[in-house]
């Protein structure tokens, strides 16, 4: 996890204090230096060490556009030839013309200052004394600090804000927007005496802050892999599912006429786990972050105390520390990836304790029809039939008699030729054969068949319980009705069939391919991998190679350079330069700069060979260090060798003096705040 530092208002208080005791030191340094009418009157320029100091705030180069050469800017200069009294210069810098700079030759994208950077109003302070002693300083730097004594000018805000997004561009990609970086009371401080220089800074605060789609609608990715999960269930359920199917083969075993039969049942089955997304919505409302990085899952953005994150104080950090390097980024992104997972494992748990306390509700009902052989039997009636019977009619031998007479006689006639002794014809009448219709009695039999109702058979099965019962086979309930052929009906205990279900529940809730894992795949790939990738992936613009490769910022720079003809008393030599902070943006990895801005810078010079890193032990710029220029043993007696004498001794104990008067004064002044009206 993070860890976090003193607080902004602690780091504030700090710089206020430092810039106290160096307002002591510069009150003794003036008033020191005002006895150089005891010098003798021999001492020339030649002889006497020169002194520069240069307070500027704002540096630095914008689209090719050198910040220092604009005029609103210029910086707060003196220099002293060695012979002259203290000299001093005070630049303050207002806000609205600070913010109207516009950068840009025309060739280049013109821009205003202000769409990139939003500055609030600065001092700027400059002052060098006899005996080679300088003093600079710029940013939130006040009279009652010590830049000026007896100025109880409130020190203005110097702070800023860098919209680094408006300068990245496309190159920014995808994965980050609106971009960032934030301070207040930004201060430097550089003490020159001869060859040996040291600096101090302070920053309020500073805060980067950034939104990322991949770690955004955290809502309604989670409700996304809810849905998943559900449509899991609704599967499990279902007419093909293995909770029905299974449930079907159960009930076949509890009357194996319905096997033989291939009867299926009517199964319904219900999982009852309430609204998800209702039941996780708790975790996806929390508040994320640990005081040094807060984020909101919902919108994406991220705001990054860098001064919490570091883990001390970001104003005793070591020369040059550069605050956005891979292990503070790291650390700053894996913390946010770490609380996704955490997320996505809370609604997993969250999810399980749900299914394993889900009611689970089945009902299944089959019948079948055993059919029954017809009754078959044997009909027998006697029914009349009338028959045809073939009859001859003898005939009386005259051909002419068509009467009854006639033909009776003439079959009679026949019949008695035919019987006359001898075969005589001469007495033979001629007959004629007839068919007769004859009614006659018959006994009729037929096969007759008579159906006979089928007979029924089924089940009735009910299971009751949590899955977690149904899994474990204790507390739940299952009854069966069996209806058997013929009609009787019994009611009998399924527990039997629990484990049944129970194994079926447990393989396909919480298996290797079950509800869970198709809840855990859908989380990993449509939330935590997406935030993985997008914040700390290997691409070229996740939101960690953008911080490292594109921005910098880098605080508390200490560095000598060969002295400029601009505004100092000599053309060689080397000064000092402490930079509070110093912010760099790149066009791509390892390309040339879009703008380097220097925020509160403070030189001194101009026979710097020496620099003096001041103890980082909580109280920075006490006594005895470089912190008060002027008061230490070394400064007493290079003032001595130049010819200041005993009275310069006098003078700077005097001043010392006069100086603790005035920190009594603005002690008692801020404790107690004058009433108005």
């Amino acid at each position: 996890m993070f860890t976090t530092s003193a607080s902004s208002e602690s780091a504030r208080t700090g710089k206020v204090n430092r810039l106290t005791r160096l307002g002591a030191s510069v009150g003794a340094l003036a008033l020191g230096t005002g006895v150089v009418l005891f010098t003798p009157v021999s001492a020339t320029a030649a002889d006497q060490a020169q002194s520069f100091g240069e307070g500027q705030f704002l540096s630095g180069s914008v689209l090719g556009t050198d910040l220092s050469n604009i005029a609103a800017v210029d910086s707060a200069q003196a220099r002293n030839d060695g012979t002259q009294s203290t000299q001093t210069q005070k630049n303050p810098l207002s806000a609205t013309v600070l913010n109207s700079i516009h950068v840009g030759n025309g060739s280049t994208l013109a821009i205003p200052l202000g769409s990139f950077l939003q500055l609030g109003a600065a001092s700027q302070f400059a002052q060098a004394a006899r005996g080679g002693s300088s003093l600079a300083a710029s940013g939130a730097v006040t009279d009652a600090g010590g830049l000026t004594a007896g100025n109880e000018k409130s020190a203005p805000p110097a702070d800023a804000t860098f919209n680094l997004s408006a300068l990245l561009g496309d190159q920014i990609g995808s994965n980050i927007s609106d971009l960032t970086l934030t301070t207040s009371d930004v201060a430097a401080q550089a003490t020159g005496n001869l060859d040996k220089a040291s600096g101090d800074y302070t920053l309020a605060d500073l805060k980067l802050s950034f939104s990322s789609p991949a770690i955004a609608n955290l809502t309604q990715k989670v409700d996304g892999a809810l849905q998943q999960a559900q449509s899991s269930l609704d599967k499990l359920v279902g007419k093909n599912g293995q909770l029905v199917s299974g449930v079907n083969g159960l009930v076949q075993k509890l009357d194996p006429a319905l096997n033989l039969l291939g009867a299926n049942a009517n199964v319904t089955a219900t999982i009852d786990t309430g609204d998800l997304q209702s039941l996780v919505q708790s975790i996806l409302d929390g508040k994320y972050g640990n005081g040094a990085v807060a984020f909101d899952l919902q919108t994406g953005k991220v705001t990054v105390d860098l001064a919490k994150l570091l883990g001390s104080n970001i104003n005793d950090l070591p020369p040059g520390t550069e605050l956005l390097n891979d292990p503070i980024v790291n650390q700053m992104l894996n913390g946010i990836t770490s609380t996704i997972s955490t997320i996505a494992d809370q609604v997993v748990n969250k999810v399980k304790d749900n299914l394993h306390n889900a009611a689970v509700d089945i009902h299944a009902d089959a019948t079948a029809n055993v059919a029954q052989a017809p009754i078959v039997q044997q009909v027998c009636k006697t029914v009349q039939k009338i028959v045809q019977v073939p009859v001859t009619v003898p005939g009386t031998g005259s051909t002419t008699d068509t009467g009854t007479g006639g033909l009776l006689g003439g079959v009679l006639g026949g019949l008695g030729g035919v019987l006359s002794p001898g075969g005589s014809t001469s007495g033979a009448v001629n007959g004629i054969t007839q068919l007769v219709n004859q009614t006659v009695n018959q006994l009729v039999c037929t096969d007759q068949s008579t159906a006979v109702a089928p007979l029924g058979t089924g089940v009735n099965l009910d299971i009751h319980g949590t899955v977690d019962q149904l899994i474990n086979g204790s507390g739940a309930t299952a009854t069966a009705k069996l209806t058997l052929p013929g009609g009787a009906a019994t009611t009998i205990s399924a527990n039997t069939l629990i484990d049944g279900v129970g194994t079926t529940l447990a393989n396909q809730l919480f298996g290797s391919d079950s509800t869970v894992t198709d809840l855990v795949n859908a989380l990993n790939t449509g939330l935590v991998q997406p935030a993985v990738d997008g914040l700390t992936g290997p691409s070229g613009v996740s939101v960690g190679n953008v911080l490292t490769g594109l921005v910098s910022a880098k605080v508390n720079l200490q560095e000598t350079h060969l002295a400029s003809a601009k505004g100092t008393a000599v053309a060689s030599g080397s000064e000092f330069t402490e930079t509070a902070l110093r912010v760099s943006v790149l066009s791509g990895v390892g390309g040339s700069s879009l703008a380097t801005v220097n925020l509160a810078q403070a030189t001194v010079g101009p026979n710097i060979t020496t620099v003096v890193t001041p103890p980082t032990d909580g109280n920075p710029g006490g006594p005895g260090t470089p912190g008060n220029p002027g008061t230490t043993a070394a400064s007493i007696s290079r003032l001595a060798t130049t010819g200041v004498g005993i009275a310069a001794l006098v003078a700077a104990v005097l001043a010392l003096l006069a100086a603790g008067a005035y920190l009594v004064r603005e002690s008692y002044r801020r404790n107690h705040p004058a009433q108005i009206g």
